[in-house]
């Protein structure tokens, strides 16, 4: 958790200084369902899981059509496993860093925002779904993931003066092995460990409110 305090006070202390050459900016929160897999050469068994996401954000306008967008999440990623005994879900909850830049365009009174960023996670725990049974996996899976975000952004008005609702679509695709068991690999090799090769593949719908200041 001292890892996760370092990274919010740095994300917080970067969005106020770029503020201060801000033109104007936003502030809001969204949240949605998402869809979460897996990619990598080990990952040959599974298939896509339900998850969501929570998403705090501040909008920083820096130029005419050029944005910065610092967020602080909570997402659920995760996938299920297609095993010869059941399809459990491996569910992974992480609060996240992101940090996009964005395209910010006036089309009559929308905000057209096409973005790319990347975002840091850290692992609060990871469990295992069966039924209704649920296991703590947490000591099998890295505390920390990254990953490079890419997506569209809209603001809608509302009649309400500098109030909008956000719809947000996006993906994220993890560049670490998430994965931390491994296995001891045969007789003569060089290496010590051989880990598998498994990385988060995720996408989001969000909706969410923005306030303009």
């Amino acid at each position: 958790m001292t890892r996760v305090r370092y990274a919010l006070m740095a994300i917080l202390l970067f969005a106020c200084s770029s503020s201060l050459h801000a033109e104007y900016g936003y502030a809001g929160m969204k949240i949605g369902p998402g869809i979460g897999v897996i990619y990598g050469a080990d990952a040959h068994y599974e298939a896509p899981a339900p998850i969501m996401s929570l998403n705090a954000f501040l909008t920083i306008k820096l130029w005419d059509y050029l944005a910065l967008q610092p967020e602080l999440a909570y997402e659920m990623k995760g996938y299920q496993a297609l095993t010869y005994d059941g399809v459990p879900i491996k569910r992974f909850h992480y609060v996240s860093l992101l940090l996009l830049f964005k395209g910010f365009f006036d089309v009559e009174d929308f905000k057209l925002q096409p973005y790319a960023g990347a975002e840091v996670a850290f692992l609060q725990e990871a469990e295992e779904l069966t039924g209704s049974f649920s296991a703590d996996v947490s000591r099998y899976y890295s505390w920390l993931d990254v990953g490079v975000v890419a997506g569209f952004e809209v603001f809608f008005p509302l009649p309400v003066e500098q109030l909008y609702i956000t719809g947000d679509v996006r993906g994220e695709i993890g560049v670490l092995n998430f994965d931390s068991t491994g296995f001891f690999p045969p007789a003569g090799s060089s290496q010590d460990r051989i880990y598998l090769d498994k990385k988060n593949l995720v996408f989001y719908a969000l909706v969410g409110m923005a306030y303009q200041f």
